[in-house]
């Protein structure tokens, strides 16, 4: 009888089991070493992307410049009004598109003396201090408000006018600036040289004021 044709002897229980944890065996060093390549290429897609994002960072800050923490309205602000902590918001913007004389520190609380729009950075010399009336924040720095009785509603405040003399027209004040509207006069702010010529008219005949364009 050749040699293929007899019978195999029979397979014993531990021959089974020692060929069964054989197996076992070596599909779990299959299967670590496929974990160790896994999370070999995961480390280096990690890394690989890592560097990516700093490069791109690296060409922003180049491009731009360093981030400098400004205060930005989230919305308009009144000339005279005071600022609640709804109305900004602390961020970071590029350097180079930040203006000289930024507001270092919180101006919550304080009044502005010019309009703000949103989303403007603010500005240290826009701030005055919380203790002044609007129409003082209003003012200009280093000018004087003086009231011009009027009952026109033709002015707002803001509003740029220049005033003349009632009876012969001359000018006496150019580009003041309304700072607030009473029911029957007006406070507009001028530039220290015109305040005398401003106050000698009103004590002669009075003084008219003509709305800008």
């Amino acid at each position: 009888m050749p040699p293929s044709s007899l019978p195999r002897p029979p397979v014993s229980a531990t021959q089974s089991y020692a060929t069964l944890a054989g197996s076992v065996r070596h599909f779990w060093r299959r299967f670590q070493i496929s974990r160790i390549l896994a999370g070999l290429l995961l480390a280096v897609v990690v890394l690989a992307t890592l560097r990516s994002n700093q490069h791109k960072s690296d060409q922003v800050q180049a491009q731009w410049g360093q981030a400098q923490a400004v205060w930005i309205t989230t919305k308009a602000i009144a000339a005279g009004s005071v600022i609640t902590t709804d109305a900004l918001e602390q961020t970071d913007a590029p350097v180079r598109f930040v203006p000289d004389g930024y507001a270092v520190n919180d101006p919550t609380g304080h009044r502005v003396r010019t309009n703000l729009h949103r989303g403007e950075i603010v500005i240290s010399s826009r701030i005055a201090s919380d203790r002044l009336s609007g129409t003082t924040a209003r003012t200009p720095i280093g000018w004087t408000t003086i009231a011009l009785d009027h009952t026109s509603e033709l002015f707002s405040v803001g509003d740029r006018v220049d005033l003349h003399h009632l009876v012969d027209g001359s000018l006496l004040a150019t580009n003041a600036v309304v700072v607030d509207v009473g029911e029957s006069d007006l406070a507009v702010a001028v530039e220290p040289a015109s305040v005398a010529a401003v106050v000698t008219a009103l004590g002669q005949a009075g003084v008219v004021p003509v709305l800008r364009g």
